[in-house]
């Protein structure tokens, strides 16, 4: 077979160089790391959501116990 054939002279298939192959798993293994880092981002926020909403939700009554102590001191001044 010649150094530089694109396809095997007996069976037809197709001959990718190293650096051909080398770029294609690359590519591969690429994907599947972001393919794996997005699931993981998913699982986080979906399991963070409940902990951010509750604590929004205990922020804004503090808030609101806060402003309403000091709107009563002010009415006492």
């Amino acid at each position: 077979m010649e150094e530089k054939a694109a396809f095997c002279p007996g069976c037809g298939h197709q001959i990718k160089s190293k650096s051909e192959q080398f770029v294609g798993d690359a590519g591969r293994v690429t994907g599947e790391v972001i393919e794996g880092a997005v699931d993981l981002t998913e699982k986080a926020y979906d399991k963070t959501k409940p902990v951010v909403k509750d604590a929004g939700r205990k922020t804004k009554g503090f808030v609101k116990g806060v402003a309403k102590k000091l709107k009563g001191e002010e009415e006492k001044s």
